[in-house]
C-alpha cells in the first residue's frame, strides 16, 4: 500500500501534531497556547482546566528538589508510558495509527544532541494491510543557539536529525518515504517547577511539553490520527 506524503508541520516534517493543544502534566494547571508562559498566577480557572498529558505520574512536575533534580535523562518520567491508543479506528480513511512525537534532549556548552521517535500505534484495518505497531527515531545533533519566534524562551536548538532506518520497525514504504534526513530548528522553555515546553522557532507554535533536569529534557506532542 502507499503512504502519501503528510505534511503542514512548521519545520517540513511530516506528522507533528497541531502543537496548539492544551497539554499539562497531571497535578498541574498549564494551559499554554502560544510561546510565552503566562504571567503568575499560572493555574487558568478551575471551571476551566487543560485536559491531562497522557503519561505523567500524579504528584506534578519532576523539580522543585524532586528526585529528577539530582539526575539526568534516565531519572525524568517515562512519557511514553501510558500513551493513548485506540482512538483511530474510523476516520476519513480506513487504514491509520494513532500517532505521538516525543524526544529528548541534552546539551552543554553550545553543543546539543538527543533524538525524536515518531511512535504509531496500528488500528485494526492497518493491521490487515500489513500495518504494525512501529516507531522511527530520528538521532539528532546540533548546537544551542538563541530563540526564535518564542521571544520568552530560554534558548533555541538547531539540529540536524538522522534517520535510524535500519532501527525502524515500519512497514518498508512508510520508512522508505518518511525516514529522511530533518532540518530541526526549535525554541526551549524551562520552567522553576521542573516542566519543559518545546516550539517551532519559525512559529513560536507549542510542539509538545515535558520536563527538564540539569541539562536535559523529554517532550511529548499530543495524539493525533495519521491515516495512510
Amino acid at each position: 500500500m502507499g503512504y502519501p506524503a503528510a505534511g503542514g508541520s512548521d519545520d517540513g516534517h511530516q506528522a507533528h501534531p497541531d502543537p496548539t493543544l492544551r497539554l499539562r502534566p497531571a497535578g498541574h494547571q498549564l494551559g499554554l497556547l502560544g510561546c510565552a508562559p503566562p504571567a503568575q498566577p499560572a493555574h487558568p480557572p478551575a471551571a476551566a482546566p487543560a485536559p491531562a498529558l497522557r503519561g505523567y505520574p500524579s504528584g506534578g512536575g519532576a523539580g522543585g528538589g524532586g528526585a529528577a533534580a539530582a539526575g539526568g535523562l534516565a531519572s525524568l518520567p517515562d512519557l511514553t508510558a501510558d500513551l493513548l491508543t485506540g482512538a483511530c479506528e474510523n476516520g476519513p480513511g480506513k487504514e491509520g495509527a494513532d500517532s505521538h512525537f516525543t524526544g529528548s534532549f541534552s546539551w552543554k556548552g553550545d553543543s546539543a544532541s538527543g533524538e525524536e521517535r515518531w511512535i504509531l500505534h496500528a488500528n485494526e484495518h492497518w493491521k490487515k494491510k500489513g500495518g504494525n505497531d512501529c516507531a522511527i527515531t530520528w538521532r539528532a545533533t546540533g548546537s544551542k543557539v538563541a530563540p526564535g519566534a518564542c521571544a520568552d524562551c530560554d534558548f533555541g536548538l538547531m539540529l540536524t536529525g538522522e534517520p535510524d532506518i535500519a532501527g525502524s520497525d515500519c512497514p518498508e514504504g512508510l520508512v522508505k518515504q518518511d525516514a529522511r534526513r530533518l532540518e530541526l530548528r526549535y525554541d526551549v522553555k524551562l520552567n522553576s517547577d521542573g516542566t519543559a515546553f518545546i516550539y517551532f522557532a519559525k512559529t513560536g507554535r507549542r510542539l509538545g511539553q515535558g520536563y527538564h533536569t540539569g541539562s536535559s529534557m523529554n517532550w511529548l506532542s499530543q495524539h493525533q490520527c495519521k491515516w495512510f
